[in-house]
């Protein structure tokens, strides 16, 4: 018989790793290098319906991992003989495009990863020029890719993702007009995951339009921030 003493706290399991996701070893390797190790809970949430190509609804607050939990499906989802780019994701800001081309590419490269990033109150042409030599993926905010696609109609032919990030931002800054617009540039069906701090009406609203029977994913409440988040005044 053990003695067993009272005062020891027994040893927990680890947590599942990414590594239960079945991910390319390129991915993974990103992730342990950037410090991934264990998976967000949006992200499990999110991995096996997005994968699987099912429309979705993420309520996710600022700071929960949203951007991976997206990402992950958008990267491991890549064909290496893709012509064109296959997903786009807006974005309300050319700040938060940045940070999620910049996130899509640090775990993306490895495993080819290319990602043209579009944004206004710069010149269009380096930007065109990005996409004539090859991008499996576009980020952008809904001006500057309206524009582009303007310019560039070849480009939608092989897109067959669209996802919108901070979609509840996209709306109160008035770029429902400009959604509305690029989604009816879609060549057919497509997969469309809406990833929101909240889920006002008009969310919903718009995820009755442009979405197809998606998964309903809820892991944040309104009025919660991150412990995670600092916050300073000026």
């Amino acid at each position: 018989m053990t003695d067993v003493n009272a005062n020891e706290t027994p040893e927990l399991p680890a947590p599942p790793g990414f590594e239960t996701f079945s991910l390319s070893a390129a991915t993974l390797d990103s992730l342990h290098e950037a410090g991934f190790h264990v998976p967000l809970p949006v992200q499990r949430a999110c991995f096996e319906p997005l994968r699987a190509g099912r429309d979705a609804l993420v309520q996710a607050a600022t700071g929960t991992g949203k951007t991976l939990a997206y990402g992950l499906p958008l990267i491991e989802g890549l064909s290496p003989t893709s012509q064109g780019p296959s997903f786009l994701v807006l974005a309300p800001t050319r700040e938060l495009a940045a940070q999620v081309a910049g996130e899509l590419g640090r775990i993306g490269g490895k495993g080819g990863l290319k990602i043209a990033l579009l944004y206004g109150g710069i010149s269009v042409e380096p930007q065109m020029e990005t996409l004539r030599r090859g991008v499996h993926g576009i980020v952008g905010t809904p001006g500057r890719v309206l524009d582009i696609f303007d310019l560039m109609p070849k480009m939608l032919k092989t897109l067959r993702i669209l996802v919108l990030d901070e979609a509840d931002q996209l709306l109160s800054m008035g770029f429902e007009p400009d959604i509305e617009a690029i989604v009816q540039r879609f060549p057919g069906r497509y997969q469309g995951v809406f990833v929101s701090a909240t889920l006002p009406p008009d969310i919903l609203r718009l995820a009755e339009r442009f979405l197809r029977d998606p998964a309903l994913i809820a892991l944040a409440e309104d009025g919660i921030t991150p412990s995670e988040i600092r916050h300073e005044m000026f």
